[in-house]
């Protein structure tokens, strides 16, 4: 996973949610599941739009 692709997450999650959950980062995705399911959701949306 690109460092990239995390920032571009990051930026749009904080500027939808503020800092309501948690980015902390793990190895596979995020500590928060909320924020790691939406995150996932998100990248299959930019996969599959390629």
């Amino acid at each position: 996973m690109s460092e990239s692709i995390r920032s571009r997450f990051e930026r749009l999650y904080r500027s939808i949610h503020g800092n309501k959950f948690s980015l902390v980062r793990t190895h596979l995705g995020y500590q928060d599941a909320v924020v790691d399911r939406a995150f996932f959701f998100w990248l299959e949306g930019r996969e599959s739009a390629a």
